[in-house]
């Protein structure tokens, strides 16, 4: 679902509602929170927001995240990736 989950409208207001009611974290919000990464880029349109998302159940484990920013990308979406830790330690 393409919706900027910090902008008040109905589907960003349902998204946010199942993820605070699953007990569900964003990754873009646990480790750098001051910087807000855009993960759509329209350059023609001169467009941009935070559409992509990942959430987990365990913020304990997240140790890393980011939104890959390649030249060699080809899509209008920028891809967020995150790395784990071990949950067993």
């Amino acid at each position: 679902m393409n919706t900027d989950l910090d902008v008040n409208n109905p589907v960003s207001n349902l998204i946010n509602s199942f993820s605070s009611n699953n007990n569900l974290c964003r990754c873009d919000c646990l480790l750098n929170s001051a910087l807000k990464r855009f993960t759509y880029c329209n350059e023609a349109l001169k467009s941009q927001s935070a559409i992509d998302f990942i959430l987990t159940s365990n913020k304990d484990v997240i140790t890393h995240f980011e939104v890959i920013d390649r030249n060699s990308n080809l899509s209008d979406h920028l891809p967020p990736l995150m790395n784990l830790g071990s949950c067993c330690e």
